[in-house]
Order: C-alpha cells, then structure tokens, then sequence
C-alpha cells in the first residue's frame, strides 16, 4: 500500500490592535479555509513567532507602542522569520517615503483600508500557495539528499566536460577517494585509460550518445589504489537554471539487483525535484518583474501628485493671496486718505500677505519645479540653487558645460530629484554652507556632482539603508545609471551620479 502524504499544514498570522477588525479579517480568512492565528499587539506577534511559522504575516501599520514597522523589523532579525513574507495593512499614508519604508523592511505587498474582501483573499492565496510549493520542494530535495546520502549505489553529477560537482558516501567507499578529493576533478580520474574519453560527453557522437542515455550497462572503473573493478553504470541528463548536468550511477554489479530498482527512483525523484526548482524560480522571477514595475509606478504616481500640489499652490493658493494682496492695498490706500489710524495696520497686512505669497511660491518649486517644463533641467537647476540660497543663506552654485540637456521630461525630473535630494541633505545633515552642482557630458555618458563644504559623510553610514539614500539609488537606476556618495578629499561630502547620454 502507498502511504498517504499529509497535507502540508499552513498558517497565517494576523496582527491588529482593533478588537472589531481582528474578527472580521480573520472570520474572512478562515471562511476561505486558511487558519488564522491572531496577535493584538507586534509584542504578541514576536512571542507567537517563537513558537510557531506561518506561511504569511499580515500586519498592522498603525498601533500603539509598537508600531507594524518596528513589529516587522524584529521579525526579520528572527532566523524563522527573516524571510516570511508580510503583507501592511494600513489606511494612513500612502506616501513615496511611507510605502518605501515598508518595502524596505520586507514588505511584498499593502492592502488599505477598508479591506475589499476579494483582493485580501486573491492575494493571500498567492503567498499561501507559493508557501506550499517551497515546502514541497524542501521536503523533495530533502528526500532525495536523505535517499542519496543512504544509497547503496553510487551517484555522481557532472558537467557537460566531465567535471564532477557531486559524489555520494557510496562513491567515497566504492573508490577510495573523499568528497573534497573528488570535487570538481575530472569524471575520467575514474576511469580506465581506454575509457576515458567517455567522460567528456561532448566527445561522444550523437548517435553513440543516445545510446548511452537511458540504458545501462556495465564498464570497467579504477579505485585510488589503482585496482580496477566492473561496476554498472547508467547516465541521466538533467537542466538546472540553463546548465545541462548527468548524473551516474554506479552500482557494484555484487549488488545489481538490489541497486537497478534505487537507480530509477533516484532518477525520477532527482528529474522532479529539479523541475519544481525550475517552476519555482520562474515564478519568484515573474514577481521581482511585478514588484519592479510597481515600485516605479509608485515614482510616477508620486511625481504627478507632487506635480499636481505644486500647480494647486501656484495657481490656486498664489492668485487667490495675490488678490487679497491687492485688495488690501486698495484698503489701505483708502484708510490712508481718510486719515484712519488703522492705515498702518492695513499696509502692514498687505505685507505679510506679499510674504505668504513668496513663500507659497516657494513651496510650489519644491513640490514642483515648474522652471523644468517650461525651460528645462538646466534653467530649473539655477532656479533651486536660487531658491535655497533665499530661503536657507547658503552659497549654492550651478556649472553646467551644455547650453541644455534631456529633452525627455520624466528622466530630466529623476536627475533634479537627485540633485534636490542631495543639496538637502547637505543642508540639513551636512550644515554646509557651499554647495557646488556640476552636469556635464563625459565619454557618453552624462555626469551629476553635488559636491558641500558640510561635515562629511560618516564613515558608519556607508551601508545605510536610510530612505533618502535609497531613493536617489533608485532614481539612479531608473536612468539605467550608477549611483555613488563618498566624503571629500578635505572635507564635505560628493555625490555622484552617471548615466548613459543615449538614455536621454
């Protein structure tokens, strides 16, 4: 009889601090047919962890104490769970720096408030199933890792030309030689003289090699000592990732008929569990294609809402302070003739609202430049040197060698964002009080330097993972470019980023 295998039990964790929306996911869930296990705060979460894997966690952003990013930042430093995949639920800020952050501590996915019930469980079954299929593979490789190790027979795998890349115990006591004395040396060191062209594959002749394949048949091998012996002998050829591999086995023919039923099995189980392999690295591959094409449609959608802020403050918020501006003065104009006394305090309004003008303008800039689609990036580069010299006093100054650059708009604002990004931090983190931007084209390529007189990049941050770092990374990549910071030769701190002038 054959024995039944038991499903592989799965579980997902659900994390929340609200009684009421506890229930109701979870009542979801489980009326799908998953078993949800339920925490109430990240520290419940953490201890339930200790105890127990989960094929997926679905976590809270916001909850009191410990919030779902701390709570998923512990969890990745778990050894069980540094790689479970997590899923934020969240209806608060769905921002670039909100969602990166998330991304950036494990994330795969978000789910917002109010949960549709249909997406929750299409997605949820995704991770569910993704969790069944590894554990299927796990168990396979670990069945025939356990079934191999015990052989009786011998199992080699090699290469096309004849390289060993695997040798079982078996291996080891049929020839005398150990695992790390056999790794990657020649299949023919086992080989009589007059066989050894055989254990180059390419050697053989199509015909003669469909032959050898799929058959068996006994040949002369040779221990370390020099003895040689006859052992049976049957090859496979396998993919892995693109490779052709062949696997051997050698069974001493004093135990042929013990041994040529294993073969077979071994064989199959091998085939399969490589195939599983495949199919699942197809997969994960289709989903980082998924995620990249997300992560840069997050850009574009944060780009159009800044766009979108930056014209409601120009047009909106500006004319309207602009008319008050000018009724005012008319006012005060008025009050000023009838010799009123409060003439002075409605040229002093009049002022202040000339002043929130500027500054709405201002922030119309930051959310976005403007000057870039009207005169493109070089002209909207003077025009935030200008405008952080005027609001901040530092000495900002652009040197460009072209009259003009990138006449594609969405590439030219990820290079402004980087620029922006740096002379801020350089502002903020560095409090310098020079700052020189450098565009110029080199050897076909275009170059970015924004080089400060600041304190310097610290030396401890190199590996940050800081978000404003990652960002401009990111954006780097997006122009299929390369991204570098470092301190200076004296001080101050230079950042550098290339890309091709074809890309533009």
């Amino acid at each position: 009889m054959f024995e039944m295998k038991q499903p592989i039990a799965v579980k997902i964790l659900l994390v929340d601090d609200t009684p009421s929306k506890l229930f109701s996911l979870a009542t979801l869930l489980e009326n799908a047919g998953h078993k949800v296990v339920q925490a109430t705060s990240g520290k419940e979460a953490l201890r339930i962890l200790l105890r127990e894997d989960f094929a997926l966690i679905l976590l809270d952003v916001s909850m009191p104490g410990m919030d779902g990013f701390e709570t998923a930042q512990l969890i990745r430093q778990r050894k069980n769970s540094e790689y479970t995949p997590i899923i934020f639920i969240t209806g608060i800020s769905t921002s670039e720096m909100h969602m990166f952050k998330g991304y950036s501590l494990g994330a795969v996915d978000y789910i917002f408030t109010p949960v549709m019930p249909d997406v929750l469980c299409a997605k949820v079954a995704v991770f569910v199933e993704l969790f069944r299929q590894r554990e299927q593979i796990k168990e396979s490789e670990e069945r025939f890792r356990s079934v191999t190790e015990t052989a009786l027979c011998g199992i080699l795998t090699a290469t096309t030309d004849g390289r060993i890349e695997y040798a079982n115990p078996s291996v080891e006591r049929m020839f005398g030689y150990t695992t790390a004395e056999l790794s990657d040396r020649p299949l023919s060191l086992l080989l009589p003289q007059k066989f050894r062209h055989m254990a180059r594959f390419t050697n053989l002749g199509s015909s003669r090699f469909k032959r050898l394949l799929g058959r068996t048949f006994v040949v002369r091998a040779v221990k370390k000592n020099g003895k040689h012996f006859p052992v049976e002998l049957s090859v496979a050829r396998w993919n892995s990732n693109g490779r052709i591999l062949y696997t051997a086995m050698l069974v001493d023919v004093t135990s042929r008929e013990a041994a040529r039923e294993q073969v077979r099995g071994y064989t199959r189980e091998l085939e399969q569990a490589q195939q599983k392999m495949l199919s699942m690295m197809s997969a994960l591959e289709s989903e980082v294609v998924e995620r990249k094409a997300a992560e840069e449609k997050i850009l574009q959608i944060s780009e159009r809402e800044q766009r979108r802020l930056g014209e409601e403050l120009h047009d909106g918020l500006g004319q309207t302070l602009t008319g008050i501006s000018f009724m005012t003065k008319l006012l005060a104009k008025k009050l000023e003739a009838e010799t009123s006394a409060e003439a002075e305090n409605a040229a002093q309004i009049a002022s202040y609202v000339n002043e929130a003008i500027g500054k709405t303008r201002d922030l119309a800039r930051g959310f976005y430049p403007i000057e870039l689609e009207k005169n493109g990036l070089v002209s909207a580069l003077h025009d935030m040197a200008a405008r952080e010299h005027s609001l901040f006093g530092v000495d900002c100054q652009v040197c460009t060698e072209v009259e003009s650059l990138m006449p594609d708009l969405n590439k030219a604002a990820q290079v402004y964002r980087i620029a922006q990004e740096a002379i801020e931090n350089a502002i903020k983190h560095g409090e310098a009080r020079k700052i020189m931007v450098r565009l110029a084209k080199l050897n076909g390529s275009v170059n970015l330097t924004v080089q400060d007189d600041g304190k310097g990049f610290p030396k401890a941050s190199a590996k940050s993972r800081g978000m404003g770092l990652q960002i401009m990374k990111y954006r780097a990549g997006m122009l299929a470019g390369s991204f570098d910071i470092k301190r200076g030769v004296r001080k101050g701190t230079v950042v550098t980023c290339s890309f091709p002038d074809s890309s533009v």
